[in-house]
């Protein structure tokens, strides 16, 4: 059965994509106020990335080197101009949701030489959050190479949820006397987790 936690807040930020029309329907059904943000367009420059490697590199790039990455970010009349997720091996795609739209995005299916960037095992099986089991390590780890505010939102709750839960067992050790057996073996099973 699917995990469900319920949040409570004054007030809610939701960063929701231009697919998530279910979202704002919702939202209009149960008169739910809505405030849009700000209208942002993405334009993709392409580069050869032998290009981007000199120039990143200052002309000393080597074949061992890892493809080169930039970004790009001004702000221009309290307006933000960006790339985004200048990914090596980068191409466009084909992302709209709904007949008659136009909309591309990028991607990359280069080599990124990490232990993660390939694995699409969950981020934490045996994890006290739903994000564990929800999400896999790839997918972490493209938000983190991406930059996305995501990763660090997925990163938090499962910190959160696995020092809470450490914390709820120790205390409970505690309180049962064999704490120092506990944390010995605990110890080794949570170095040994990456």
């Amino acid at each position: 059965a699917p995990c469900q936690v319920e949040y409570r807040a004054g007030k809610v930020i939701l960063a929701t994509g231009h697919s998530a029309r279910d979202i704002y329907e919702l939202f209009a059904s149960k008169g739910w106020a809505l405030e849009a943000k700000g209208f942002a367009l993405g334009v993709r420059v392409e580069h050869p990335q032998s290009l981007i490697n000199k120039i990143q590199y200052h002309g000393k790039y080597q074949p061992f080197m890892p493809a080169a990455e930039y970004s790009f970010v001004q702000q221009i009349e309290g307006r933000g101009v960006f790339s985004f997720c200048m990914c090596p091996g980068g191409i466009l795609v084909p992302s709209a949701t709904a007949e008659g739209e136009c909309v591309l995005n990028g991607m990359s299916n280069s080599m990124r030489n990490s232990k993660w960037a390939e694995d699409f095992s969950p981020i934490d099986p045996d994890g006290a959050s739903f994000v564990d089991r929800t999400y896999s390590r790839a997918y972490l780890h493209h938000l983190f190479i991406a930059k996305e505010m995501f990763a660090a939102m997925i990163a938090s709750e499962h910190n959160l949820a696995f020092y809470l839960d450490l914390v709820r067992e120790a205390r409970l050790h505690i309180e049962a006397g064999d704490f120092a057996s506990w944390k010995e073996t605990t110890v080794k099973r949570i170095s040994s987790r990456l």
